[in-house]
């Protein structure tokens, strides 16, 4: 059976601007059964993963908030004129959050009223891909506008850092007169990698003080701080719901009684004999099969009982993205009363997504190239356009060429990504949208993926990851029909098989045959390593 190749479709349409004041919640409130979580040392001797902090119950949001203070340009618009104000940047990036987990990309389950109602003044990809499934080389990839293959950030991260050489986003920005500002919350975005180039300030907090609300106060503080005379340029990632999921009760406790919860009931899972005996052997692929010993449930973690069953730990893994949203609400919320939003461009993305037991993978992510680790919400806010939604298929690292064709500024030399202000201003057709292609995996032969309309090929790089597939070198998908990329059409859709590896092959031969700059090796206190390792970074990365 054959079919046509499609590009992919744009549905320009308008959103109802929603209200977006009242999403964070107050301090005050303490529920008096939220009591403090003590922490679970890691299976692998890390320090201990503590507890996302608890105020108080969940109010609702209000009916009467107002929409934040961003200008709204009339139905026919127009490019910003040269004599506009420049504009502020705010990029916000949230660790391991899969599209499909957010009501604004139709999941079930109301995980982001926040975020929502940032998506309903704003341009939503529909399916945004990252360049590599893994946090280092898909913020590297964001930053720098490059493949992993082209930058050498892939596959063992712990051991490569961002190139100097690069003309990075915040660098061109820095040089260009903006206030560069940063706070990152996963130690492998730290300066020891070199993701600090071109910020004024850059603050990292790991382990314990990685929490969402830490990551909001700093940059809060860093706004109060910034020099006025300057536009600002201020990037905020937050590390939930990065594995092992904690989230506060009033998080967890809607989500494991509702009906996607009571639906879940499944056998126990297997999980890693180092949870019963921290000194057992490491199994080879702890990912692969069952509960990775850093991602399961802390001894004392006490809203979850059943820390065999899938359905508990997706429970835990919403209601974190529930507690980021909710931070997310806070800082936009003392932006607007403060009307800094109100020239400022604002953009709303990921670092990759989540396995969640899709390819029997468990609550990681960086392996394989499935849209659930490598497709991520973009949403991205302009002052003078309106809303809509794209559905045409764009690329992670087509974000900082965009925002700096917003900025008015050249791109960095090495620049790989295309700029997407025309879906921006006013939409483009689906013949404009390029292929959108994926590296992920920790072999040398590393898998690659491309992305034309819905359908999708992937080239498995070696035969080990393959046995533990489909067996097959190639796999194609309609991922509209197939979201969980479970029917391989390879055999049955021919026609389109072809016409997309031909594309595909001629990438895979010219990033194998890359030769990256040399990757300087990365030197980590005995602290810093432990971080790592309870975030589930180890040799592969």
């Amino acid at each position: 059976m054959a079919g046509s190749l499609m590009a992919g479709s744009l549905a320009a349409g308008s959103l109802a601007a929603g209200a977006l004041l009242g999403c964070s919640q107050s301090e005050a409130g303490r529920a008096p059964d939220d009591v403090a979580v003590e922490p679970k040392p890691s299976a692998q001797g890390a320090p201990p993963t503590a507890p996302r902090s608890d105020p108080g119950q969940v109010a609702p949001v209000p009916n009467s908030a107002q929409p934040y203070s961003v200008k709204r340009a009339p139905p026919a618009e127009s490019v910003r004129p040269e004599s506009a104000v420049p504009l502020n940047v705010l990029l916000i990036t949230v660790d391991t959050l899969r599209a499909d987990h957010l009501s604004c990309y139709g999941y079930s389950r109301a995980t982001s009223p926040c975020i929502d109602r940032l998506a309903a003044q704003g341009t939503l990809f529909e399916r945004c891909i990252v360049q590599w499934p893994k946090t280092g080389p898909s913020m590297a990839s964001m930053l720098s506008s490059t493949y992993g293959s082209t930058s050498g950030v892939m596959r063992e991260t712990l051991k490569v850092k961002v190139p100097l050489h690069y003309d990075l986003l915040p660098e061109i920005v820095q040089r260009s007169g903006w206030n560069t500002l940063g706070v990152v919350s996963n130690i492998s975005l730290s300066e020891k990698f070199q993701y600090d180039q071109g910020f004024d300030r850059y603050f990292v907090h790991p382990g314990a003080s990685s929490r969402g609300d830490a990551v909001t106060d700093r940059a809060i503080e860093l706004l109060e701080g910034r020099e006025p005379q300057k536009n600002f340029f201020l990037w905020a990632h937050y590390l939930d719901p990065h594995a092992p999921y904690v989230p506060p009760k009033r998080h967890i406790e809607p989500f494991t009684s509702d009906a996607k919860w009571q639906a879940g009931a499944a056998p126990p899972l297997p999980v890693d004999p180092r949870v019963a005996d921290p000194n057992a052997p490491a199994p080879e692929m702890n990912d692969l099969g069952m509960i990775p010993a850093y991602a399961y449930f802390p001894a004392r973690y006490p809203w979850v009982k059943e820390k065999d069953q899938l359905r508990n730990y997706v429970a835990a893994y919403d209601g974190d993205i529930r507690y980021v949203d909710e931070q997310i609400g806070k800082l936009l919320d003392w932006m607007n009363e403060r009307q800094l939003l109100t020239n400022t461009v604002i953009a709303f993305t990921a670092d990759h997504g989540e396995g969640l037991g899709g390819h029997d993978y468990y609550f990681e992510h960086g392996r394989f190239p499935y849209d659930d680790c490598a497709h991520v919400p973009l949403i991205v806010v302009h002052p003078d356009w309106q809303p809509r939604r794209v559905a045409a298929p764009v690329a992670l690292m087509d974000l900082a060429p965009t925002l700096l064709d917003l900025l008015g500024l050249k791109n960095g030399w090495q620049f790989e990504g295309q700029s997407l202000r025309t879906w921006l201003a006013a939409g483009a057709p689906a013949e404009a949208a390029a292929p959108v292609f994926t590296e992920s995996g920790y072999t040398k032969e590393f898998d690659v993926a491309v992305r034309r309309g819905k359908w999708k090929l992937i080239k498995i790089g070696s035969q080990k990851t393959a046995s533990l597939l489909t067996g097959k070198k190639y796999e194609l998908y309609d991922v509209e029909a197939d979201p969980g990329e479970t029917k391989n059409l390879v055999d049955e859709e021919s026609e389109i098989a072809e016409q997309l590896k031909e594309e595909l092959d001629a990438f895979v031969d010219s990033a194998y045959a890359k030769t990256p700059p040399d990757p300087e090796g990365v030197e980590l206190s005995a602290e810093e390593k432990a971080q790592m390792e309870a975030l589930g970074y180890t040799g592969d990365g």
